[in-house]
């Protein structure tokens, strides 16, 4: 995680959500996109914010292996 000072948020990494939320880097990528989420790259790093995150929890279907009650 790192503190993005300009949009004053704390941003994670495509690594970081991947783990958390139980799906891969690559499927997390898709669920951004169905989702709307612009590609937010530094240094070739993709970040998400805690808004995004949630966004991508809500897309319909069993998209993650976390129990809805672990959700963010």
């Amino acid at each position: 995680m790192i503190q993005s000072e300009s949009l004053g948020v704390n941003l994670y990494s495509a690594t970081e959500v991947s783990e958390l939320i139980g799906v891969s880097r690559e499927t997390l990528g898709l669920y951004a996109k169905r989702a709307g989420i612009p590609d937010r790259r530094i240094q070739r790093v993709r970040y998400y914010t805690e808004e995004e995150i949630r966004q991508i929890l809500q897309i319909p279907g069993e998209n993650t292996r976390l129990p809805k009650e672990e959700r963010i």
